[in-house]
């Protein structure tokens, strides 16, 4: 045991040592550095724009982004672009949102005018552009391009990123250290695997693997019921007809109602 006491004091010095040197590295390379998070990262800056790095200086993002967000639901939202307008209020330096994980890679591109967060309980997420709506997937995966009006009745102008609250609710694949929300969302796919969208106040299913199963074109459609639902009813003109759930029509619309 007392030869086992010198052993450690000369590791933990030598620890200090290389955590004293990460430090004078970090501080030589980046105007400012923060302190580290929970996981152990530090959002660093250089120049005019906002990088990642872990303790041991190891970059995870390059210094490109105006910000960088809090590791919430094993993602960051980052920023680039300030927002600058000129003396016609016309954007010149517009500020772009997106997403990546806790490694630094992008999951969601910063080019969206909004990203909603990866909050939901099936993993995806809403970005919206030019006030319409697509959909990413927590892989990094674009489900859908912003095309549509309103998502699963979300428009563009609800997606906002939720600043989750710390909460002692288990989530599964949660990192160690990471928040997660007070209470899930319910998931933006329903139990079908469906989304209901809209474009030019038309409607349509989307699935989450990205296609449209019927397209946007009716002014009323109505959701599956059960698993072996092949059809569902849709309404035309004041009228109902069926439709399959790859977008073709079993009848014209010529009812005026229909028994569910």
């Amino acid at each position: 045991m007392s030869k086992l006491i010198p052993l450690l004091i000369v590791l933990a010095l030598v620890g200090c040592a290389k955590k004293s040197e990460d430090t004078k590295k970090l501080l030589a390379t980046y105007s400012w550095v923060g302190t580290p998070d929970s996981i152990g990262q530090i959002v660093v800056l250089k120049g005019h724009a906002y990088g990642l790095v872990d303790t041991n200086a190891t970059v995870l993002a390059e210094p490109v982004y105006s910000m960088i967000g809090p590791y919430v639901q094993s993602v960051r939202r980052v920023q680039k672009g300030w927002g600058r307008t000129n003396y016609y209020s016309e954007a010149i330096d517009p500020a772009r949102e997106g997403a990546i994980d806790s490694l630094g890679k992008v999951i969601v591109p910063a080019k969206y005018d909004a990203v909603d967060g990866f909050w939901r309980s099936d993993d995806f997420t809403l970005v919206a552009l030019d006030g319409k709506v697509g959909v990413y997937r927590i892989d990094g995966k674009k489900v859908a391009s912003p095309t549509y009006d309103r998502v699963a009745f979300v428009y563009a102008s609800n997606v906002v990123w939720k600043d989750a609250q710390p909460s002692k609710k288990k989530r599964r694949g949660r990192r160690k250290g990471e928040d997660s929300p007070s209470a899930e969302a319910p998931p933006l796919f329903d139990s079908f695997g469906l989304a209901k969208v809209q474009r030019d106040r038309l409607y349509g299913w989307l699935d989450s693997s990205g296609t449209e199963r019927i397209a946007p074109k009716y002014d009323d459609l109505n959701s599956p019921r059960t698993n072996n639902d092949s059809a569902v009813w849709y309404r035309k003109g004041g009228k109902w007809g069926l439709v399959r759930l790859n977008g073709k029509e079993l009848t014209q619309p010529i009812y005026d109602d229909y028994i569910s």
